[in-house]
């Protein structure tokens, strides 16, 4: 019987006489095995003359995982689920050549005493969330960009602190757990001409920090924030949009269609496709319906009427028409948690579908420059904008009247709206609005039921013009 050939990252003291190497081993840019070589006795102990630690391999035996290895692997996966709606790139692990990837490596680092013991740590640190980000972003972007030596990199995009610490601490704790050689990236943060490995940690935790603060931000909307730092490559911020880009292609959400509309939301497991048409007033029966079936956890039934109410109404109405009301009478009765957590992927997707209508002529500004209490009404708000055929950006830690300059003169934004306080600008615009949080919720809310040939929402929105303050 042939056995079956299984990828793998392995440490290289476990590597067997007739294991396949599966891609290119370099040594500071020098090829010493081509992939598709064989390995034997002697080609194994030249890997370990040049301190090479890790090697993707085809082996012939499968390799059974110990219980805390098993555990380790379990909680890593539940992490990056946990994150899905905010972190993007979850989805990327139905590519089973990615998954092998970190899986492999993961393992293949828990057989090492010193990394095992730290990684078990950082399994119950609140930091974990942000490690795992960290590692498996930088991981698959290493990858896509031929970084030499990857596996045995790759490690300290999992271990390096995320909080600041004192350099000493740093470089003693990577010394003490075998990983004095890749003491330099802990100075990511401010290396002036970083080599590729640090430009990925920079690259990733940037993009980390981004959806952190937004979980709304659009990809191009970061994909500008970061070429505007100008301090990457073309190259890599390529890679990295194309690696994000494939998991977005991947992901479960709303496919767009001239006809019909498919719903396949996290909240919504079951897919089916639906045609459009009318609905004159919120079908408030169909929709306490919904809520029943989300609270006892029957989800077919609940697709079966977000189906319904999705087809009696075109999607510049579905916020208005449906979102909302469901909002109030979730605030009326006094819903669990989960419940509203249903409602609020039931909001993300629909934004996201509102986002694939196409780009307009006229542009708006969404800047954020205070912490909400209720950051789903901006997607409202986003949501509600694009209906008035507005292209929006929403770009995250916009403060000064400067940074505001700038962006409304790079996107020719004829629209800014601030959330919070409004700093005096130059020249204020035509339309330049500043609302706090309890008047968005008013003025977001007084729109539920209402369809968008009906409620005018520029001209409700003219009410918070700075133009209108100032003549008053």
């Amino acid at each position: 019987m042939q056995l079956q050939l299984t990828k793998a990252y392995r440490h290289v003291n476990v590597l067997s006489s007739g294991d396949i190497i599966c891609e290119n081993v370099k040594d500071e840019k020098k090829l010493l095995l081509r992939a598709g070589r064989k390995l034997t006795d002697r080609l194994i102990y030249l890997l370990k003359l040049h301190h090479i630690r890790y090697v993707y391999v085809e082996q012939s035996l499968p390799h059974q995982y110990d219980v805390e290895t098993r555990t380790f692997l379990t909680e890593f996966f539940k992490m990056i689920r946990a994150n899905n709606e905010r972190n993007r790139y979850a989805h990327l692990f139905l590519n089973k050549e990615y998954s092998c990837v970190i899986q492999t490596l993961l393992a293949a680092y828990l057989q090492d005493n010193r990394l095992r013991e730290e990684m078990q740590h950082l399994m119950h640190d609140q930091m974990f969330s942000q490690a795992v980000e960290q590692f498996s972003l930088g991981t698959l972007l290493a990858k896509r960009m031929g970084m030499e030596r990857l596996g045995d990199t790759a490690i300290a995009y999992l271990l390096i602190p995320c909080e600041a610490l004192d350099d000493t601490y740093l470089k003693g704790y990577f010394e003490r757990i075998g990983l004095a050689h890749l003491s330099h990236i802990l100075k990511y943060h401010c290396i002036e001409q970083p080599t590729l490995d640090v430009q990925i940690l920079q690259v990733v935790h940037t993009y980390v920090t981004m959806t952190r603060e937004n979980s709304m931000i659009s990809l191009q909307e970061i994909y500008h924030l970061m070429h505007e730092q100008n301090r990457w490559s073309n190259e890599l911020l390529y890679h990295f949009r194309e690696l994000l880009e494939a998991g977005e292609r991947k992901k479960e959400g709303f496919m767009q269609s001239t006809q019909t509309t498919t719903v396949a939301t996290q909240a919504l497991p079951v897919r089916t496709t639906i045609t459009l048409c009318k609905m004159e007033s919120p079908d408030y029966e169909r929709l306490l319906c919904l809520l029943h079936y989300v609270v006892e956890e029957q989800y077919e039934q609940a697709t079966t009427y977000v189906q319904e109410l999705l087809a009696k109404s075109t999607p510049a109405d579905w916020l208005t028409m449906i979102v909302m009301p469901l909002k109030q009478l979730i605030e009326a009765g006094a819903y669990a948690p989960a419940v509203e957590r249903f409602i609020d992927d039931l909001l993300i997707s629909l934004l996201k579908e509102l986002r694939l209508h196409g780009e307009q002529k006229n542009v708006a500004l969404l800047i954020i420059n205070k912490k909400m209490k209720n950051p789903q009404l901006l997607a409202l708000l986003e949501g509600i904008l694009r209906t008035q055929k507005l292209t929006v950006y929403r770009p995250p830690f916009i403060k000064s009247a400067a940074q505001i300059e700038r962006l409304k003169e790079h996107y020719e934004a004829q629209h800014i709206i601030v959330v919070g306080h409004a700093p005096q600008l130059a020249t204020n615009p035509k339309h330049y609005y500043e609302l706090h949080e309890n008047q968005l919720a008013s003025l977001l809310y007084s729109l539920a039921g209402e369809r968008i040939r009906d409620y005018a929402f520029m001209k409700k929105l003219d009410r918070y013009n700075m133009l209108q303050t100032e003549k008053n």
